[in-house]
């Protein structure tokens, strides 16, 4: 269709320009012709005066030679006018052809794009839904590292309590035999190596019970470690106290604030544990 529009453009330009030259050589065409016949009409005219026409039946004959030849012009005309109008109805259906051809391509094309374009919506989806879940297995997994974490701490923190305690018991032990030395200085000097070890072992359990409160952001686990620390805290004080008493007067001591530390320490670690379980067990955060 691009073609015949094209051709038909050109040539209706052509004629626009051409016209007018057209119509005078049309003119000068048919004055030569008229000349010419005038000049054959009065030759033929010098040459036979009288004209023959003929006879009734020639003359039909010519009548019918005539007719015959206008009906014959008559159809090419009507001929040339049906080829016409076939050729622009042809063209008309060409061009409703390539256009419903262009609409059904554009049609094609916006559905193939709508069609990529929901693909590419479902892909990102199932690409953010794939990186929610890494993420949550990812969040899980620090959440799980962390408890673990949280939970050796934890008995990091035990062993260090039972340490103390354990020392503790020693320093009572040793007691009985203390006492009965003679001089102050002989009493401070056999108590001297185990005071030296029970402040070591108290800086111990305060460290890890600062690197247990680092690994956990849960409030009640906090109080527990808070608790833990306050019992660890009391320990120097009663144990000077106690060591003070067998040192300068060379008397037993009072046991009872001793072994009630000892317990202290053993109820709220104890404590501090079972509610770690609990805790954990449910995956705190």
């Amino acid at each position: 269709m691009n073609a015949w529009g094209n051709f038909s453009q050109r040539w209706r330009k052509r004629w626009s320009e051409d016209k007018g030259d057209v119509a005078v050589f049309s003119s000068v065409l048919v004055v030569v012709l008229l000349a010419v016949i005038a000049l054959q009409a009065s030759e033929l005219r010098q040459r036979y005066p009288v004209i023959t026409w003929g006879s009734v039946s020639d003359a039909f004959a010519a009548v019918g030679t005539i007719s015959a030849v206008i009906v014959a012009l008559w159809q090419s005309v009507v001929i040339r006018r049906q080829a016409k109008d076939s050729a622009k109805e042809a063209a008309d259906r060409f061009e409703d052809e390539i256009k419903a051809a262009s609409a059904r391509t554009r049609q094609e094309v916006d559905a193939a794009e709508q069609r990529s374009q929901r693909e590419q919506q479902a892909a990102a989806e199932r690409h953010e839904a794939e990186l929610e879940v890494q993420r949550e297995v990812a969040r899980t997994q620090r959440v799980h590292l962390r408890e673990q974490e949280f939970k050796l701490a934890l008995i990091r923190v035990s062993r260090a309590a039972s340490a103390y305690t354990h020392e503790l018991a020693t320093m009572v032990e040793q007691t009985g035999r203390v006492v009965n030395m003679p001089t102050r200085q002989e009493r401070a000097d056999a108590l001297r190596p185990i005071s030296k070890k029970l402040g070591a072992l108290a800086e111990d359990l305060s460290v890890e019970i600062s690197g247990a409160h680092m690994l956990t952001n849960n409030d009640e686990l906090h109080n527990a470690l808070d608790a833990v620390n306050a019992a660890a805290m009391s320990g120097p004080l009663s144990e000077s106290n106690f060591r003070n008493t067998v040192i300068m007067e060379g008397q037993d001591p009072d046991y009872t604030p001793i072994f009630m530390l000892m317990e202290r320490l053993h109820r709220v670690i104890g404590d501090a544990r079972r509610m770690a379980a609990e805790l954990l067990l449910t995956g705190w955060d």
